[in-house]
């Protein structure tokens, strides 16, 4: 009998710019755009050619920004 120990599914706190793009359903390039444009965008540059979203503050912003549209 092997012993296989059955792991759950680690709970996502931070997205690549590329998820982020994917479940806002804009584009990467347009999301990359909105980082510039944006100061107040949840992003952190975590190296020069790495940036993450934390899932908490985007939907935070998602949020605001819906309240202001």
């Amino acid at each position: 009998m092997t012993n296989t120990k059955i792991r759950s599914p680690v709970e996502r706190i931070a997205l690549s710019v590329s998820e982020a793009a994917q479940s806002m359903s804009v584009s990467e390039n347009t999301l990359r755009e909105l980082i510039k444009a944006r100061p107040d965008f949840p992003v952190i540059q975590v190296s020069q050619n790495r940036r993450i979203i934390p899932v908490g503050p985007l939907r935070e912003w998602l949020a605001r920004e819906a309240k202001t549209s």
